[in-house]
Parts: structure tokens; sequence; C-alpha cells
């Protein structure tokens, strides 16, 4: 999980629920594909006005209620098949919100599920945001080399990185809105690996693709097990008893989740996510199957993992993929194929060892097929 933003940050108090229910009527889905998107206002038509929020003027809370109700109309947020936001405001803060991004198709980040803490500061919007990611495989990963597994994200707009004349944060016309889209279209994109200062200039060479391949494998592999398999176990599989058969105590287990989610608190999704998380993945769950199969096959053929500069998915690597089917015995088939336990043809070369990388996505994938398999 991400650094906490403060010890002001009603999430660390505990408080892992502070956030209302949606209006009546805004979990809405555009066709039985596309993952359903959440309101960004608690119940009222406005937030209302916070307690605590000591000696914040009228035009700052003003510009927030704003910014929250223009964020909870229809369409504002992105929502499709390829990418969505979600956004929940705090019911009695809303100087503290949480966003979700799904990752981007054709990206190492695709349909997983990334949380983000948000806080406008006291003299915002003079300053910009403060936005930590919480989705770090509890402090393992950098997905990104504008995300850190601190959770610090490094964006010109948040003043985090120096970016060029106008990139900056504008107190007139600089929005939540903008930031979100910011991260969802400038941070999760289809190699990663060159959005680190100067390795622009090996891009499209030889050796750029290289390395690209190579950073992304190791990032769909941490994709599927930390923005997609743990926010799934965290809602369908129930923490097991601990050694004194206390639920959910220091030692309790769920069998999905990443080993480092069973000593922390349960749920760094939060449940204030619960209901799109669970609606995303089942609305995608075949195509999903398709996205992580392919990628298996990839891992383990040493193909291309990354996508093309245009943003489009690659080809994959076997045309099996293509025409991959979710009936059960097609996927066990194809995992098998994958594996190696059919008999090559007589005088077929070997095929070379699996790396480390196509070892964990293999292991990844078998938890995220048994999870999906509950919805």
């Amino acid at each position: 999980m991400g650094t906490p933003l403060g010890a002001s940050s009603p999430f660390a108090a505990g408080s892992y629920n502070p956030f209302s229910s949606p209006a009546p009527g805004a979990a809405t889905t555009a066709s039985v594909s596309v993952s359903v998107s959440v309101s960004a206002s608690s119940s009222s038509s406005r937030p209302a006005v916070p307690s605590g929020l000591g000696s914040a003027n009228r035009s700052r809370i003003k510009r927030m209620a704003q910014e929250h109700a223009d964020l909870s109309r229809p369409g504002t947020l992105p929502l499709s098949t390829g990418s969505s936001v979600w956004v929940r405001v705090c019911a009695d803060r809303m100087d503290w919100c949480k966003a979700m991004i799904s990752g981007p198709a054709g990206t190492p980040y695709e349909n997983g599920l990334f949380v983000f803490d948000i806080n406008l500061p006291a003299d915002y919007p003079r300053v910009p945001p403060k936005v930590n990611l919480q989705t770090t495989g509890y402090g393992s990963v950098r997905f990104n080399p504008n995300l850190y597994n601190c959770g610090k994200v490094c964006l010109s707009l948040l003043g985090t990185w120096s970016g060029g004349q106008g990139e900056g944060w504008s107190e007139q016309s600089s929005t939540l809105l903008q930031v979100l889209v910011s991260i969802q279209s400038l941070i999760f994109v289809a190699d990663p690996y060159f959005n680190e200062p100067g390795y622009e200039t090996i891009y499209n060479t030889p050796s750029g693709r290289a390395l690209s391949r190579q950073y992304n494998e190791s990032r769909r592999v941490a994709t599927v097990q930390y923005a997609m398999v743990d926010p799934l176990a965290q809602i369908l599989v129930p923490m097991t008893s601990d050694a004194t058969g206390s639920a959910g105590g220091v030692a309790a287990t769920n069998p999905y989740a990443s080993p480092a989610s069973n000593v922390r608190r349960p749920g760094h999704h939060g449940t204030e996510f619960e209901d799109a998380t669970r609606q995303h993945f089942a609305l995608r769950r075949d195509a999903i199957l398709r996205q992580v199969h392919c990628w298996q096959a990839e891992a383990a053929s040493g193909g291309s993992a990354s996508a093309t500069s245009a943003g489009t998915a690659p080809a994959p690597t076997y045309a099996s993929v293509v025409a991959h089917s979710a009936a059960t015995a097609a996927a066990a088939a194809h995992m098998a194929t994958i594996t190696g336990a059919q008999s090559a043809p007589v005088g077929a070369p070997a095929k070379p060892p699996l790396t480390q990388h196509a070892i964990m996505l293999n292991t990844q994938v078998r938890r995220l097929e048994d999870l999906l398999a509950m919805l």
C-alpha cells in the first residue's frame, strides 16, 4: 500500500469506509461489456460543507463543491471498455477523495484496478491536489517511472515533476478531473519504460524494444497479482481465522490474496469501490481471460510484450489465443500448451524453458481464473 498522505487523512485513522453511498441511479452501464461508473458525489446533489476544515475560506469550499458536482454528472468521468475512472468523496470531508482507474487497453496495466488517495489542501485551488497511489504491491512494486512504490505520483500538473511551459497547475483552469485524465492517459501507457527521463533516446531501437519488453513483462505480473487478484480476493474470499480462532487477526490469511495483504488491513482497495470492482470483473471477465492468456503465450514464447507506439495491442504470438474460448476444455488445453504438458510432435524444436516472469504469471493467472469463476 502507498504511504498515507498524512495523519489527518480519514483513511489513516482506521476509517476504511468513510464514503457515502452513490446517489440513486448513479451506477449505470452503457452495455454489457462496459464497467460500472459510480457517482462522484455523496447521496445529496452537492456534498455537504465539511466539518473540521478549520479556517477554510468560502471560495475554496465553493470550488470543491463545484468540482464534485461536475464529476458527478453523467458523462464527465471516462467510461469505456478500454479504461474507466471512478471517484468517491468522503461523506463528511469533501477535501478527501478516492479514485480508481482501470488500466487502458494495450498497456501492461490493462483491466487492472489502481486506487489513489486524493487530498485537496487548505490552499486549494492555488496549489494542486495531493495524490498518492495505494496499489503498490504493499510498497513492493514501482509500477511506472512516474508511480513510485511509496505511492508518489510524478506529474507536472501536480508539481511533482518539472514539465514544460504551461504544463503545471493553474488555479483558474486546472481541475481534479484533468489530473485523473492525465494519470490515465500519460502514465498508464503502452510502453511505460520510456517515461523515464532520457530513455526516449533509445525508443524504437532494438535495445530499447528489448528493455521495454522486459519492463512490461514484470509489470504485467504485478498488474495481475496486485490490481486483479488482490482486489477480487478481498471481496470474494473471507479472511480465515488466525491461530487463536479470531477472524481478521494479524495471522488471518486469504488463500488467494498476496502474502503481504494478509498481515496488513484487508481491503486496501476499500469497500467504497467494492460494487464497481465486482461489476468490472464480471462484465469484463471473458475479455480479461483472453488478455491474460495472450500474456501467458507471449511470456512462454518470448514474444513481444509491448504495444505499438500507436497504443494498439500487439498481434498475439499464438493464433489459438485469438480464437480462445471461455469453455473449460479449451482453456485447459490452452494452459497445457503453455506449460508444455502436451507432447511435442516428433522432430519439433524443443521449447525454451519458461522464464521466472512466465512462471509467476502462470501462478497469478490460475488464481485469477479461480476468482473470476466465483463471480
